[in-house]
């Protein structure tokens, strides 16, 4: 018979703000403003998908690289196929929004949510 876990509100909001720091601040800043040129700037179009694949490839890596090193014996599942097609759909989702926008916080959010859900 399962057991319903109680769960204290202040355990969960620490852990849903450390969530949006790293991952969610951390690997934005990282895979989208750091390597994607801002839409403004006025990279051309496929020079722009260029330097999306080369975030979205870095991004996936980044996940996988973690699953072994950081997170080795954790059975996190990182680098679990599942999770990195869900991972990558995500990722390219966000580089989409951030071609889009230009904006760090609403990709932030976004991956936020994903990751709290």
């Amino acid at each position: 018979m399962q057991q319903n876990a109680v769960v204290d509100p202040l355990s969960w909001g620490l852990d849903a703000l450390r969530r949006f720091v790293a991952p969610a601040l951390l690997e934005e800043t990282i895979f989208r403003v750091m390597l994607l040129p801002h839409p403004v700037e006025g990279v051309p179009g496929d020079r722009w998908l260029l330097w999306g694949i080369v975030s979205f490839v870095a991004f996936i890596f980044h996940h996988i690289l973690l699953d072994k090193t950081l997170y080795k014996g954790a059975n996190a599942g990182l680098s679990d196929p599942r999770f990195l097609v869900l991972a990558g759909w995500v990722g390219l989702v966000l580089i989409g929004a951030y071609w889009i926008t230009g904006s760090l916080w609403l990709v932030v959010l976004m991956h936020w949510a994903v990751v709290l859900v």
